[in-house]
């Protein structure tokens, strides 16, 4: 897959040029609710690598659900393509679709881009690749048919410049994080494990598994801390 560096477009993007005509399509929406269980939540760091044994039965029965729920045909052309976030940093949330027909609308990304931005480092901010939506828009719909009902995912960490990569002692020295290719996700009133195994089944890119979060990338498919067949009891690879 083509980075945005590769196709000449890797470039960092001042608000002004974010915003210009993006709301046509993008609209804010109140996901704070959904928050207020996390900002509780104090003390931890939340980057002790966390998976539970390939036996366990919740996990057998949740991945029996997302098999059952998650779309058979290309989540780029089948419907999807929108997002509810929340930004745990920020206390920001916004309710986007970026791609009608199949097609990406452009001033979405921009608004999407612009919440990715990394807030711990002058809000500077990059072009996200909008198959890291995809592979989050993907996840996020097959959890509201399991749910019931759309869950606002919770964005705790997501572009990253190479300054604040680097002050974060256990960040991976070339993260996907610096090149928008990366996000730090968590969904109320699921542990971090149940976004994984849905994650896991569509095949979208790396899935790392934190004590309270998930990290999900559209980089080399792979799965962390332990393999994605040990994660998923053998299901899939």
């Amino acid at each position: 897959m083509a980075t945005a560096a590769q196709n000449g477009s890797f470039e960092m993007i001042a608000r002004r040029s974010f915003l210009i005509g993006a709301f046509s399509s993008v609209w804010a929406v109140g996901a704070s609710a959904y928050a207020a269980e996390e900002n509780a939540v104090t003390g931890k760091k939340g980057r002790i690598p966390f998976v539970p044994s390939a036996d366990d039965a919740d996990d057998r029965a949740f991945t029996k659900e997302v098999e059952k729920a998650a779309p058979k045909t290309d989540p780029r052309t089948s419907g999807f393509g929108s997002l509810q976030l929340y930004r745990e940093a920020t206390g920001e949330s916004i309710a986007a679709r970026y791609r009608f027909d199949g097609k990406i609308d452009r001033r979405a990304i921009a608004e999407l881009s612009w919440f990715w931005r990394d807030v711990k480092d002058d809000d500077k901010a990059l072009w996200i690749d909008p198959a890291l939506f995809d592979f989050v828009s993907s996840v996020q719909s097959t959890m509201a048919m399991i749910h019931g009902s759309m869950l606002p995912f919770i964005l705790t960490s997501g572009y990253r410049t190479p300054r604040h990569n680097a002050a974060i002692e256990t960040a991976a020295r070339n993260s996907l994080h610096m090149d928008g290719l990366a996000g730090d996700l968590k969904v109320p009133g699921y542990p971090p494990r149940s976004l994984a195994i849905a994650a896991m089944t569509f095949k979208g890119g790396g899935v790392g598994v934190y004590s309270r979060f998930t990290h999900l990338d559209v980089g080399q498919i792979r799965c962390w801390p332990y393999t994605c067949k040990q994660f998923m009891g053998d299901r899939n690879g």
